[in-house]
């Protein structure tokens, strides 16, 4: 009533004033279209207010009820009559004014507040609801307008979910694979516990943030993302990716991804399971480094090899065995290891093959041959190893062979030469024998001739004056000394020649040895006796007795032991 009645007062107004008046009349009709707009608004707002399922209201701020919606009736469980109002205004208020002066100074600070609280709903129990609150005008005052939203609900599932939120989130951090989402702008959304390990991201480090933030490697991140756009745009799982990870390119990652879809089945991203290969690379990498070393070592090992079945069958052959035998590795696989062995080793080699087996050992080495393409027999070394597969079980014989042709020819050569050698060597030993002896007999006969004349001037001596004597005594000593110094040196030359050895293991076994003594044990050497030594030093024989008793003493030999036996082995 009181709208209507400014509405009819402004109108009045409006016929009495004068023409020179329109400014005023201009803000009168300003005035009274907005008075227009505001009950439109005002209609407008109290029917918006029935279709919301929360409960309305509208306050003054000293808590002066203006309006509420028959939601709030029904909420706090009341018919809509004064005496209701008046007590939904206590309950809402005076049963918990620190909540409501809380609401009150932060509608004041910022126009507007939210917060969740218990209020008692009739006779029922506390329920937890939530409250928004904001300063609006309403008819022309500064009021409050509030929503209570019944909560209870929502805060029991909220907890379930949470509850089965943690429940699933301890499931996926017990996976020991990586577990991550990322969305279709290649954003990580979330990651569990593993991938927070490997990575050494934090789900909030990684948050919203793509590969090509958390690396350097642009080449690694463009082709993660290549692989993820693949699966947003098909729909279609894209499995067994070997990757490695984008923190550390010296691990590997087996990784799946599919699609990741909401309620409504639309693809906002993918899901990632990653399992760490790290380990299985690098011995699968092992692996392929061994395996090409072995092909190496195969294909440039100087002598043959041959890998055949237990039963003979030629799987593999290298250049060397290839090149021995003159046939291709095409042509190796057609034959067996008897195809190229003579049969009178068939047997043989059969039973060594048995006894390996038997005894779990290598298959020992034997000297054999084998039968060229052009049907020449090739000797040859043969070293054979039985191969166990991972079970233990033997599945396969391998055989290096080493070409003996040239040893055996070389052995045959040098046999060859060897004989000659020593038929030539025996020819100047027999030389040198008969040159020796030769010069021993001319030494024994001059040695007679100088005793005889040794023996005719001392029988002159005797006889002749002193004087005389005298003379010829001089000529017997010099005769006695210088005569054969010549021959002896000549005799010592040719018995080294003849006897190399003997003079350096002489002095080896007895350094201490004179002069003399060395010629006696020449002389023993060649098996000399006592008289013709006597004769070749001009020593008696009991001399020369007495020098091989002092000999054998030196020698520490005993008095029965064979001097010239014992200088035999010298």
């Amino acid at each position: 009533m009181q709208d209507g009645f400014f509405l009819l007062f402004c109108s009045k107004i409006r016929l009495s004033i004068m023409p020179n008046q329109q400014e005023l009349l201009r803000r009168i009709t300003e005035l009274e279209t907005s008075v227009e707009q505001l009950l439109t608004k005002k209609a407008e707002f109290e029917q918006l207010a029935e279709l919301i399922q929360d409960a309305v209201f509208i306050t003054e701020f000293n808590k002066n009820f203006l309006f509420c919606n028959q939601n709030t009736y029904r909420f706090f469980g009341f018919e809509p009559t004064p005496s209701n109002k008046e007590f939904l205004v206590n309950e809402i208020f005076d049963n918990h004014p620190d909540e409501w002066k809380v609401q009150h100074d932060s509608v004041l600070a910022k126009g507007e507040s939210d917060f969740e609280m218990l209020i008692r709903k009739s006779d029922t129990d506390l329920i937890k609801v939530n409250v928004h609150s904001r300063k609006i005008i309403f008819e022309g005052k500064n009021c409050l307008v509030s929503y209570i939203r019944d909560i209870s609900d929502q805060t029991k599932f909220e907890r379930s979910l949470i509850i089965e939120q943690q429940k699933n989130k301890l499931i996926i951090d017990s996976i020991p694979a990586m577990i991550f989402i990322k969305d279709k702008e290649n954003r990580f959304y979330s990651a569990n516990k593993a991938f927070e390990e490997q990575t050494g991201y934090k789900n909030e480090e990684i948050f919203k943030k793509s590969v090509f933030d958390l690396t350097h490697d642009k080449v690694l991140a463009e082709e993660n993302w290549k692989d993820d756009l693949e699966v947003i745009e098909t729909g279609i799982p894209k499995r067994n990716i070997i990757e490695t990870l984008f923190t550390d390119k010296h691990r590997w990652f087996l990784t799946d991804k599919i699609p990741y879809r909401n309620p409504e089945d639309e693809i906002i991203g993918i899901i990632g399971f990653s399992i760490d290969i790290s380990e299985h690379k690098h011995a699968e990498e092992e692996l392929l480094r061994s395996e090409k070393m072995f092909r190496l070592l195969f294909e440039t090992a100087p002598d043959g090899i041959i890998l055949s079945s237990l039963d003979g069958k030629i799987h593999s052959t290298n250049k060397a065995i290839e090149n021995l035998l003159g046939y291709s590795s095409d042509e190796f696989k057609s034959l067996t290891y008897f195809d190229i062995t003579p049969e009178k080793w068939q047997k043989i080699e059969l039973q060594i093959i048995e006894e390996a087996l038997q005894n779990h050992d290598n298959v020992r080495s034997i000297e054999k041959e084998f039968i060229r393409k052009d049907n020449v027999i090739i000797p040859v070394l043969v070293t054979g190893w039985i191969i166990y597969n991972e079970e233990g079980v033997p599945f396969q014989l391998g055989t290096y062979v080493k070409d003996l042709s040239i040893e055996k020819k070389a052995a045959a050569l040098e046999n060859y030469l060897l004989q000659k050698e020593n038929e030539q060597l025996e020819k100047d030993l027999a030389s040198k024998t008969r040159e020796l002896n030769l010069q021993i007999t001319k030494l024994i006969d001059i040695n007679a001739l100088v005793d005889g004349v040794i023996k005719k001037l001392d029988d002159i001596l005797q006889k002749d004056v002193n004087e005389k004597n005298k003379v010829i005594a001089m000529v017997m000593n010099e005769l006695a000394s210088h005569t054969n110094e010549d021959l002896w040196k000549q005799l010592e030359l040719t018995f080294g020649q003849v006897h190399q050895s003997f003079y350096d293991k002489l002095y080896t076994l007895f350094p201490d040895l004179t002069r003399n003594e060395k010629r006696l044990c020449a002389l023993l050497k060649m098996n000399l006796s006592t008289k013709d030594i006597s004769s070749i030093t001009h020593q008696t024989m009991r001399s020369i007795e007495v020098a091989r008793a002092r000999l054998r003493t030196k020698m520490k030999l005993k008095r029965y032991d064979s001097l010239t036996k014992f200088f035999s082995q010298i």
